[in-house]
Protein backbone atom coordinates (compact mmCIF):
# COMPACT_ATOMS: atom_id res chain seq x y z
CA UNK A 1 0.00 0.00 0.00
CA UNK A 2 2.54 2.91 0.74
CA UNK A 3 4.16 1.39 -2.20
CA UNK A 4 1.39 2.67 -4.57
CA UNK A 5 1.10 5.99 -2.34
CA UNK A 6 4.61 6.46 -3.09
CA UNK A 7 5.04 5.32 -6.73
CA UNK A 8 1.95 6.66 -8.53
CA UNK A 9 3.33 10.67 -7.20
CA UNK A 10 -0.34 11.03 -7.51
CA UNK A 11 -0.30 13.11 -4.43
CA UNK A 12 1.91 15.46 -4.78
CA UNK A 13 0.01 16.26 -8.21
CA UNK A 14 -3.87 16.28 -6.28
CA UNK A 15 -2.01 18.51 -4.00
CA UNK A 16 -0.71 21.12 -6.22
CA UNK A 17 -3.99 20.95 -8.50
CA UNK A 18 -5.51 22.23 -5.26
CA UNK A 19 -3.20 24.94 -4.17
CA UNK A 20 -2.86 26.28 -7.94
CA UNK A 21 -6.98 26.62 -7.42
CA UNK A 22 -6.56 28.42 -4.33
CA UNK A 23 -4.06 30.83 -5.70
CA UNK A 24 -6.40 31.93 -8.31
CA UNK A 25 -9.16 31.72 -5.70
CA UNK A 26 -7.41 34.66 -3.97
CA UNK A 27 -5.01 36.39 -6.76
CA UNK A 28 -8.00 36.76 -10.13
CA UNK A 29 -10.20 39.04 -9.93
CA UNK A 30 -12.64 38.04 -12.89
CA UNK A 31 -15.30 36.93 -10.22
CA UNK A 32 -16.62 34.08 -12.74
CA UNK A 33 -14.16 32.85 -14.01
CA UNK A 34 -12.15 32.21 -11.41
CA UNK A 35 -14.96 30.30 -9.94
CA UNK A 36 -15.19 27.98 -13.14
CA UNK A 37 -11.24 27.34 -12.83
CA UNK A 38 -11.35 26.84 -9.45
CA UNK A 39 -14.33 24.13 -9.40
CA UNK A 40 -12.26 22.75 -12.72
CA UNK A 41 -9.19 22.46 -10.67
CA UNK A 42 -10.55 20.89 -7.62
CA UNK A 43 -12.74 18.37 -9.93
CA UNK A 44 -9.09 16.70 -10.96
CA UNK A 45 -8.02 17.19 -7.50
CA UNK A 46 -10.59 15.12 -6.52
CA UNK A 47 -10.51 12.29 -9.23
CA UNK A 48 -6.51 11.35 -8.49
CA UNK A 49 -7.42 11.87 -4.68
CA UNK A 50 -10.13 9.10 -5.44
CA UNK A 51 -7.95 7.04 -6.97
CA UNK A 52 -5.24 6.93 -4.72
CA UNK A 53 -7.71 5.99 -1.94
CA UNK A 54 -9.59 3.57 -4.27
CA UNK A 55 -6.22 1.76 -4.61
CA UNK A 56 -5.87 1.24 -0.80
CA UNK A 57 -9.19 0.82 0.21
CA UNK A 58 -10.19 -2.84 1.13
CA UNK A 59 -12.18 -5.36 -1.29
CA UNK A 60 -15.24 -5.05 0.65
CA UNK A 61 -15.55 -1.71 0.38
CA UNK A 62 -15.29 -1.48 -3.36
CA UNK A 63 -18.79 -3.18 -4.10
CA UNK A 64 -20.73 -2.54 -5.83
CA UNK A 65 -18.94 -1.24 -8.63
CA UNK A 66 -19.10 1.58 -10.15
CA UNK A 67 -21.43 2.97 -7.93
CA UNK A 68 -18.95 2.70 -4.78
CA UNK A 69 -16.09 4.68 -6.46
CA UNK A 70 -18.95 7.56 -7.29
CA UNK A 71 -19.78 8.12 -3.62
CA UNK A 72 -15.90 7.75 -2.84
CA UNK A 73 -15.14 10.68 -5.50
CA UNK A 74 -18.68 12.59 -3.96
CA UNK A 75 -17.31 12.54 -0.76
CA UNK A 76 -13.67 13.60 -1.72
CA UNK A 77 -14.88 16.14 -3.70
CA UNK A 78 -17.19 17.83 -1.11
CA UNK A 79 -14.73 17.22 1.37
CA UNK A 80 -11.46 18.11 0.62
CA UNK A 81 -9.55 19.31 3.73
CA UNK A 82 -11.36 15.99 5.56
CA UNK A 83 -10.81 13.83 2.64
CA UNK A 84 -6.78 15.25 2.66
CA UNK A 85 -6.10 14.41 6.49
CA UNK A 86 -7.69 11.33 6.45
CA UNK A 87 -5.44 9.87 4.19
CA UNK A 88 -2.01 11.57 6.14
CA UNK A 89 -3.63 9.65 9.23
CA UNK A 90 -3.74 6.70 6.97
CA UNK A 91 -0.62 6.83 5.96
CA UNK A 92 0.95 7.48 9.23
CA UNK A 93 -1.05 4.05 10.17
CA UNK A 94 0.44 2.19 7.50
CA UNK A 95 3.70 3.41 8.10
CA UNK A 96 3.92 2.22 11.80
CA UNK A 97 3.32 -1.19 10.49
CA UNK A 98 5.62 -4.49 10.98
CA UNK A 99 6.08 -6.72 7.73
CA UNK A 100 4.29 -10.07 8.68
CA UNK A 101 7.51 -12.51 9.91
CA UNK A 102 7.21 -15.09 7.17
CA UNK A 103 8.34 -18.80 8.61
CA UNK A 104 10.23 -21.37 6.42
CA UNK A 105 7.49 -23.90 6.34
CA UNK A 106 6.27 -25.39 3.15
CA UNK A 107 2.84 -26.35 4.83
CA UNK A 108 1.30 -26.35 7.74
CA UNK A 109 -0.90 -29.31 9.10
CA UNK A 110 -3.48 -28.95 11.16
CA UNK A 111 -4.47 -32.42 11.34
CA UNK A 112 -2.41 -33.27 14.30
CA UNK A 113 -5.08 -31.11 16.22
CA UNK A 114 -7.78 -32.35 14.69
CA UNK A 115 -7.42 -35.87 15.56
CA UNK A 116 -11.17 -35.97 16.42
CA UNK A 117 -11.90 -35.90 12.74
CA UNK A 118 -11.68 -38.98 10.67
CA UNK A 119 -11.47 -38.37 6.96
CA UNK A 120 -11.53 -41.88 5.22
CA UNK A 121 -8.77 -42.32 2.38
CA UNK A 122 -10.45 -43.12 -1.24
CA UNK A 123 -8.33 -44.63 -3.61
CA UNK A 124 -11.51 -45.92 -6.23
CA UNK A 125 -14.84 -44.50 -6.39
CA UNK A 126 -17.33 -46.86 -5.05
CA UNK A 127 -18.91 -47.13 -8.55
CA UNK A 128 -15.67 -47.84 -9.99
CA UNK A 129 -15.15 -50.73 -7.11
CA UNK A 130 -18.08 -52.28 -7.96
CA UNK A 131 -17.78 -52.52 -11.17
CA UNK A 132 -14.41 -53.64 -11.10
CA UNK A 133 -15.43 -56.47 -8.83
CA UNK A 134 -18.25 -57.64 -11.23
CA UNK A 135 -16.96 -57.16 -14.58
CA UNK A 136 -15.22 -60.03 -15.26
CA UNK A 137 -14.02 -58.37 -19.07
CA UNK A 138 -11.94 -55.78 -17.26
CA UNK A 139 -8.04 -56.77 -17.27
CA UNK A 140 -6.90 -59.20 -14.15
CA UNK A 141 -4.64 -57.26 -12.77
CA UNK A 142 -6.87 -54.27 -12.10
CA UNK A 143 -9.26 -56.42 -10.57
CA UNK A 144 -7.07 -57.95 -8.63
CA UNK A 145 -6.11 -54.32 -7.05
CA UNK A 146 -9.44 -53.70 -6.35
CA UNK A 147 -9.81 -56.93 -4.27
CA UNK A 148 -6.58 -56.67 -2.71
CA UNK A 149 -8.08 -52.54 -1.43
CA UNK A 150 -11.04 -54.34 -0.29
CA UNK A 151 -8.96 -56.06 2.10
CA UNK A 152 -7.53 -53.00 3.65
CA UNK A 153 -11.11 -51.35 4.46
CA UNK A 154 -13.46 -54.46 6.40
CA UNK A 155 -16.78 -52.98 6.74
CA UNK A 156 -20.01 -54.39 5.43
CA UNK A 157 -19.96 -53.00 2.20
CA UNK A 158 -16.23 -54.95 1.41
CA UNK A 159 -17.72 -58.38 2.63
CA UNK A 160 -20.32 -58.51 0.52
CA UNK A 161 -17.96 -57.47 -2.58
CA UNK A 162 -15.65 -60.07 -1.00
CA UNK A 163 -18.28 -62.86 -1.09
CA UNK A 164 -19.23 -61.79 -4.45
CA UNK A 165 -15.41 -62.58 -5.30
CA UNK A 166 -15.94 -66.46 -4.41
CA UNK A 167 -17.37 -66.67 -7.41
CA UNK A 168 -15.18 -65.42 -9.71
CA UNK A 169 -13.64 -67.28 -12.40
CA UNK A 170 -10.27 -66.33 -11.84
CA UNK A 171 -9.02 -68.50 -9.37
CA UNK A 172 -6.07 -65.80 -7.36
CA UNK A 173 -9.12 -64.04 -6.73
CA UNK A 174 -11.47 -66.46 -5.08
CA UNK A 175 -8.40 -67.72 -2.95
CA UNK A 176 -7.82 -64.23 -2.14
CA UNK A 177 -11.62 -63.97 -0.88
CA UNK A 178 -11.65 -67.08 0.72
CA UNK A 179 -8.62 -65.97 2.42
CA UNK A 180 -9.62 -62.85 3.67
CA UNK A 181 -13.69 -63.98 4.65
CA UNK A 182 -11.71 -66.65 6.89
CA UNK A 183 -9.33 -64.60 8.49
CA UNK A 184 -12.32 -61.99 9.79
CA UNK A 185 -14.54 -65.17 10.65
CA UNK A 186 -11.27 -66.81 12.39
CA UNK A 187 -10.78 -63.10 14.45
CA UNK A 188 -14.42 -63.11 15.28
CA UNK A 189 -14.29 -66.76 16.73
CA UNK A 190 -11.30 -66.30 18.35
CA UNK A 191 -12.80 -63.21 20.56
CA UNK A 192 -15.69 -65.59 21.00
CA UNK A 193 -13.38 -68.26 22.52
CA UNK A 194 -11.50 -65.65 24.71
CA UNK A 195 -14.42 -64.00 26.51
CA UNK A 196 -16.51 -67.43 26.92
CA UNK A 197 -12.71 -68.80 28.64
CA UNK A 198 -12.60 -65.26 30.65
CA UNK A 199 -16.54 -66.10 31.50
CA UNK A 200 -16.65 -69.53 33.10
CA UNK A 201 -12.90 -68.11 34.83
CA UNK A 202 -14.13 -64.90 36.19
CA UNK A 203 -12.53 -64.17 40.28
CA UNK A 204 -15.02 -60.46 39.98
CA UNK A 205 -17.87 -59.47 39.12
CA UNK A 206 -16.81 -56.65 37.34
CA UNK A 207 -14.74 -59.17 35.22
CA UNK A 208 -18.20 -61.44 34.64
CA UNK A 209 -19.79 -58.30 33.27
CA UNK A 210 -17.11 -57.52 31.02
CA UNK A 211 -16.81 -60.83 29.67
CA UNK A 212 -20.93 -60.62 29.03
CA UNK A 213 -20.39 -57.28 27.47
CA UNK A 214 -17.84 -58.35 25.32
CA UNK A 215 -19.28 -61.53 24.06
CA UNK A 216 -22.51 -59.25 22.72
CA UNK A 217 -20.17 -57.07 20.89
CA UNK A 218 -18.09 -59.99 19.18
CA UNK A 219 -21.07 -61.82 18.37
CA UNK A 220 -22.97 -58.22 16.95
CA UNK A 221 -19.77 -57.86 15.03
CA UNK A 222 -20.97 -60.76 12.89
CA UNK A 223 -24.12 -59.81 12.13
CA UNK A 224 -22.79 -56.32 11.33
CA UNK A 225 -19.95 -57.64 9.11
CA UNK A 226 -22.52 -60.07 8.22
CA UNK A 227 -20.17 -62.80 7.67
CA UNK A 228 -22.35 -65.76 7.48
CA UNK A 229 -25.26 -66.82 5.63
CA UNK A 230 -29.12 -66.23 6.47
CA UNK A 231 -29.46 -69.14 8.90
CA UNK A 232 -25.80 -68.26 10.67
CA UNK A 233 -26.77 -64.88 10.54
CA UNK A 234 -29.66 -65.61 12.88
CA UNK A 235 -27.85 -67.57 15.13
CA UNK A 236 -25.20 -64.88 15.62
CA UNK A 237 -28.18 -62.20 16.18
CA UNK A 238 -29.78 -64.57 18.84
CA UNK A 239 -26.32 -65.27 20.63
CA UNK A 240 -25.72 -61.27 20.80
CA UNK A 241 -29.09 -60.80 22.28
CA UNK A 242 -28.55 -63.82 24.73
CA UNK A 243 -25.53 -61.91 26.27
CA UNK A 244 -26.92 -58.29 26.05
CA UNK A 245 -29.65 -59.54 27.83
CA UNK A 246 -27.35 -61.53 30.59
CA UNK A 247 -25.30 -58.42 30.80
CA UNK A 248 -27.82 -55.65 31.45
CA UNK A 249 -29.55 -58.54 34.55
CA UNK A 250 -26.38 -58.86 35.43
CA UNK A 251 -25.60 -55.31 36.22
CA UNK A 252 -28.86 -54.60 37.35
CA UNK A 253 -28.44 -57.37 40.20
CA UNK A 254 -24.74 -56.36 41.57
CA UNK A 255 -25.20 -52.71 41.07
CA UNK A 256 -22.78 -52.10 38.38
CA UNK A 257 -22.67 -49.68 35.53
CA UNK A 258 -23.27 -51.42 32.05
CA UNK A 259 -21.64 -50.27 29.03
CA UNK A 260 -24.32 -48.02 27.07
CA UNK A 261 -22.67 -49.63 23.25
CA UNK A 262 -24.56 -52.44 24.60
CA UNK A 263 -27.69 -50.77 25.27
CA UNK A 264 -27.09 -49.64 21.56
CA UNK A 265 -26.95 -53.28 20.42
CA UNK A 266 -29.85 -54.29 21.46
CA UNK A 267 -31.92 -51.50 20.48
CA UNK A 268 -30.75 -52.09 17.01
CA UNK A 269 -31.57 -55.70 17.39
CA UNK A 270 -35.02 -54.83 18.36
CA UNK A 271 -34.90 -52.77 15.40
CA UNK A 272 -33.78 -56.02 12.87
CA UNK A 273 -36.54 -57.63 15.04
CA UNK A 274 -39.78 -54.90 14.02
CA UNK A 275 -39.96 -54.09 17.30
CA UNK A 276 -39.91 -50.19 17.41
CA UNK A 277 -41.06 -49.23 20.64
CA UNK A 278 -38.70 -51.09 22.35
CA UNK A 279 -36.01 -50.63 19.93
CA UNK A 280 -37.13 -46.48 20.21
CA UNK A 281 -37.05 -46.67 24.19
CA UNK A 282 -33.34 -47.58 24.05
CA UNK A 283 -32.12 -46.01 21.17
CA UNK A 284 -33.37 -42.29 23.08
CA UNK A 285 -32.08 -43.71 26.65
CA UNK A 286 -28.38 -43.45 25.26
CA UNK A 287 -28.61 -40.10 23.46
CA UNK A 288 -27.35 -38.44 26.59
CA UNK A 289 -24.70 -41.21 27.18
CA UNK A 290 -20.99 -40.62 26.63
CA UNK A 291 -21.29 -42.60 22.95
CA UNK A 292 -21.28 -40.30 19.93
CA UNK A 293 -24.32 -39.18 18.73
CA UNK A 294 -23.01 -40.52 15.07
CA UNK A 295 -23.60 -44.40 16.07
CA UNK A 296 -27.17 -43.68 17.72
CA UNK A 297 -28.78 -41.39 15.26
CA UNK A 298 -29.11 -43.80 12.19
CA UNK A 299 -30.66 -45.92 13.95
CA UNK A 300 -33.04 -44.26 15.49
CA UNK A 301 -33.99 -42.35 12.06
CA UNK A 302 -34.07 -45.77 10.48
CA UNK A 303 -36.78 -46.40 13.08
CA UNK A 304 -38.86 -43.00 12.23
CA UNK A 305 -38.52 -44.11 9.15
CA UNK A 306 -39.80 -47.33 9.15
CA UNK A 307 -42.96 -45.98 11.59
CA UNK A 308 -43.15 -43.09 8.57
CA UNK A 309 -42.94 -40.57 11.05
CA UNK A 310 -40.97 -38.24 9.25
CA UNK A 311 -40.83 -35.32 10.80
CA UNK A 312 -39.18 -36.77 14.09
CA UNK A 313 -36.08 -37.55 11.14
CA UNK A 314 -35.87 -33.96 10.55
CA UNK A 315 -35.85 -32.62 14.14
CA UNK A 316 -33.29 -35.17 14.94
CA UNK A 317 -30.50 -33.76 12.42
CA UNK A 318 -32.00 -30.42 13.35
CA UNK A 319 -31.22 -30.97 17.35
CA UNK A 320 -27.91 -32.48 16.23
CA UNK A 321 -27.04 -30.01 13.39
CA UNK A 322 -23.18 -30.88 13.31
CA UNK A 323 -23.68 -34.81 12.45
CA UNK A 324 -23.33 -33.19 8.58
CA UNK A 325 -19.39 -33.56 9.36
CA UNK A 326 -19.61 -37.28 9.27
CA UNK A 327 -18.52 -38.77 6.08
CA UNK A 328 -21.18 -41.37 6.17
CA UNK A 329 -24.30 -39.44 7.36
CA UNK A 330 -23.96 -35.88 5.77
CA UNK A 331 -25.82 -37.38 2.44
CA UNK A 332 -28.60 -38.51 4.89
CA UNK A 333 -27.70 -35.22 6.69
CA UNK A 334 -28.34 -33.02 3.65
CA UNK A 335 -31.61 -34.98 2.74
CA UNK A 336 -33.38 -34.51 5.58
CA UNK A 337 -32.59 -31.09 6.57
CA UNK A 338 -33.29 -29.94 2.85
CA UNK A 339 -30.06 -28.05 2.97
Amino acid sequence: MLYTLGSKKLIPLSLSLEISSLTILFFTEDFQGKVFVVLLLHFFASILLSQIIWMILPKKYKEPFPLSLISLFIIVFATPLVSYLALLILYVVLKKQRPKKIYPFKYLSIWKELEEIKIPKRKFGEAAIIELVRNTKIPVEKRLKAFIFLTEIISPETVKLLKIGLSDPNDEIRLLCFSELSKIEKKITSSIHYYLNVLENAKSDKKYLDALENLAKSYWEAVYLGIGDEELNKYYINQTYKYCLRAIEFAESKGLEIDPHIILILGKIELIKGDYEKAEEMLTSILDTNIPKFEVVPSLAKLYYEKEEFSKIKSLFKKYPYLRYDFDLYPIYTLWSGK
